[in-house]
Parts: C-alpha cells; structure tokens; sequence
C-alpha cells in the first residue's frame, strides 16, 4: 500500500478515548481507506497496517469499518466473475471469523464493535451457510441483542431470504434475536411477514426432510418466545406446530 509510513503516522493519531460516533473526519476517512484496500486486496489481513489499526482504534471505530465494508456488499453480488466473488467472499470472511475470535475473548467491552456485524447479513455475499454459521457466532457473543445500529427489518429480510434449504440455522439466529426485547417493539406486522412465510414453509416440510424434527421444535420455540414478548403474530403457527410434534 503506497504511503503506508503515512497510514501508520494517521493510526497513530487516533483518539482512543473517544466514544460513540464522535470521530473526526480525519479518522472516518482512514477507516474507509484502510477497508478500501483490503476489499480490494491492495493490502492482506497480516498487514501491520491492519494490526495497528485494531490494536489502536476504539471499538465505536471498530464498528464504523464493518458499517464501511458492508457498502461494497451489493456491488459483489451484482458482479458476473465466479473468480473475483470468491476472493471477495474469502475476505469478507476471514475479516468476519478473525474479528470474531478477538472479540470472543472479551464481547462486553466489544459489543459496539462485533454487534455491527449483525447487520451484514442483509445483503451478505457469502454462501448461506457461512452467513448463517457466523451470524450465529455474533449473537451468541451479543447475547443475541441486536444493538441500536441494526436496522431489524433489513436484518429480519437478510435472514429468511437464505432461508431455504437452512431453515434450521435461520430460525436458531431468529430465536436467538428474541433476546432483544427492544428491537422486536419497534416492528410491525408488516416486517414479521418474512418470519410467517419462513413458519409457512417449515409447517409444509415433508416429514422425511433432513432435521425436520429439530426444525420443527426450534421453530415451536421461536413461535412460543414471540408470545412471551406479546407478539402474537405466530400464535396460530404454535398450535399447527405443537400437532406436528
């Protein structure tokens, strides 16, 4: 990366006792640069520019170059090179499993930083699996709260989008949202449609589908934690799901 003594002497000019969203932009920009590069591959994760950049930043900054890196998402998709999406898809994940496992080792004092990454499922350009798998990760380090930073709705239409054919996993991180009272007032019945369709589906599934039996218990338990928030959108899914048991 050209310049890079530059990008060193700018990371080390960053704040760390600032908070919230009170960056200057200065330091708005060095993030955009810093994930510029490595979405585009100018520069690999074992980059010491990278290194320094997370030992120094704190975790709102963090937070911003997830924010920044989930822009380049609908651009990745829409590309026609099998080749070029791969190495895209590579990096976003190694970003997302790497950041992941530093966070892991204290997710209270990075919760600002590893809850935006709730919001890459919307739009994400990995295969559902892996979307779904590390998506699960970040809520169990959230406790599956979903933060202030997290648009539900897109969150809600990202997850039953690439629903199909991983039901199991989609309804685990749906229950697992559950945990976040907040966020789940803040819907209408309009954006709980995605989880009726999803609940529609599962209730048609043959009984012979792979885990259908597991499926159908997480989803009875998905159904049951709405009714515990007062949302009763799914009550009449419960009562077909509990004959299914």
């Amino acid at each position: 990366m050209a310049d890079s003594g530059k990008y060193a002497v700018a990371i080390g000019k960053i704040r760390s006792d600032a908070t919230g969203d009170e960056y200057s932009e200065p330091e708005k920009g060095l993030v955009q640069h810093l994930m510029i590069a490595y979405f585009n591959g100018w520069i690999e994760w074992d980059n010491a520019l990278l290194g320094l950049f997370f030992e120094r930043a704190p975790v709102g900054l963090r937070g911003q170059a997830i924010d920044f890196l989930k822009t380049g998402f609908k651009s990745v998709n829409e590309k026609e090179d099998e080749d070029y999406k791969n190495v895209v898809k590579a990096r976003i994940t190694l970003y997302w499993r790497n950041r992941l496992n530093v966070v892991r080792k204290n997710p209270k004092q990075n919760f600002e930083e590893v809850v935006r990454f709730c919001r890459w499922v919307k739009d994400s350009p990995l295969e559902p699996e892996d979307t779904l798998s590390l998506l699960h990760e970040t809520l169990v380090l959230t406790g599956g709260n979903l933060g202030r930073n997290v648009y539900i709705r897109g969150f809600l239409e990202g997850i039953c989008k690439i629903a199909e054919g991983h039901e199991l996993e989609a309804i685990k991180c749906l229950k697992m949202s559950t945990q976040d009272d907040k966020a789940w007032f803040y819907t209408s019945g309009k954006d709980r449609d995605n989880i009726k369709e999803l609940l529609d589906d599962v209730l048609k599934l043959a009984d012979n589908y792979p885990e259908v039996i597991e499926i159908r218990k997480e989803a009875k338990e998905l159904a049951d934690n709405f009714g515990r928030l007062r949302i009763y959108d799914f009550r009449d899914h419960y009562n077909q799901l509990i004959k299914n048991s």
